[in-house]
């Protein structure tokens, strides 16, 4: 799980922060996926308020993409 956050760490971090320019700084964090049948997972951005919700947007989409290509490397 570990590998699994670093990756989608590393995906947000670069589409949300370097390439669209929307955060300060953007981390994703699991919490208890690997002790339990069940977890959550944190995002945490910190931008501007006039961009906040277009990074949170972007933080989803990513997420989504994700998800739609079963994490493949780039």
């Amino acid at each position: 799980m570990g590998l699994l956050a670093e990756v989608i760490n590393s995906r947000l971090f670069t589409t949300v922060r370097d390439s669209l320019g929307l955060t300060y700084d953007v981390s994703f964090e699991l919490n208890l996926f690997d002790r339990l049948k069940l977890g959550w997972y944190v995002i945490s951005v910190t931008s501007t308020p006039s961009k906040v919700y277009k990074a949170v947007d972007a933080c989803k989409n990513v997420l989504r993409g994700l998800h739609t290509n079963r994490i493949s490397p780039r």
